[in-house]
């Protein structure tokens, strides 16, 4: 089975950004992630730089995906908090999949800076029963 998900920032049981193609093989509920990266891949991630530029240019390159993702997680707009930033995901009036600066989430996951890290490198990863 191949399929496409979208893994930078998880937050509220969904995954937004960096559209990574992986193949996975299942069977009794296992998937296998055949992606290679090293310890040397993994940094911190600074929130402002990774919503004003890298966020833009992946949205841009694949929008449609990202706004399914967005819309299959059930919620219509959710805010990233990292210490002193605030960003939020949003569906815009046209349906598409925006992020805009500011705390106007009716969703809000709090971070720290170690953490927002973690999960943008896909270290760390939030689970929603």
């Amino acid at each position: 089975m191949h399929f496409v998900v979208l893994t930078e920032v998880q937050a509220y049981g969904f995954h937004m950004t960096n559209f990574i193609q992986r193949e996975a093989v299942s069977g009794a509920g296992l998937s296998l992630d055949f992606r290679t990266r090293t310890i040397d891949d993994v940094g911190d991630v600074d929130a402002h730089e990774f919503h004003r530029d890298r966020v833009p240019a992946l949205l841009e390159q694949r929008s449609e995906l990202a706004t399914a993702a967005f819309a299959a997680s059930g919620l219509d707009s959710i805010t990233i908090a990292v210490d002193d930033a605030a960003y939020t995901w949003r569906l815009s009036g046209s349906g598409s999949l925006e992020v805009v600066p500011g705390d106007l989430g009716r969703a809000r996951a709090e971070l720290s800076a170690a953490w927002f890290s973690d999960i943008v490198n896909d270290v760390r990863l939030l689970l929603r029963k």
